[in-house]
């Protein structure tokens, strides 16, 4: 359980890097590509972690797809942006 809650914190530190560093230099590919990684980490522990971590994971989860389908709108990838906020309206 302890990998699992290092990864949960992994993505959180990928979320706040992505969102505090790339976004105000205006870097959307790199910060897209951030939210990729924490959301991939986050789709690979989701069913693993203790129920006390479900609603972080879960805000993280539905922060990491909206700031996506941010990074990806200012990309001109509107499909995928779409993607993305379809499945936040999902959860």
């Amino acid at each position: 359980i302890l990998q699992i809650i290092n990864a949960f914190n992994n993505s959180k530190y990928f979320i706040s890097q992505a969102s505090v560093i790339l976004i105000q230099v205006d870097n959307w590919l790199s910060a897209s590509r951030r939210y990729s990684r924490a959301l991939k980490q986050l789709i690979l522990i989701g069913d693993k972690l203790p129920n006390e971590c479900k609603e972080d994971f879960e805000q993280l989860r539905v922060s990491c797809l909206l700031n996506l389908a941010a990074c990806q709108g200012k990309l001109e990838q509107f499909e995928f942006a779409a993607q993305n906020c379809t499945k936040v309206r999902g959860s």
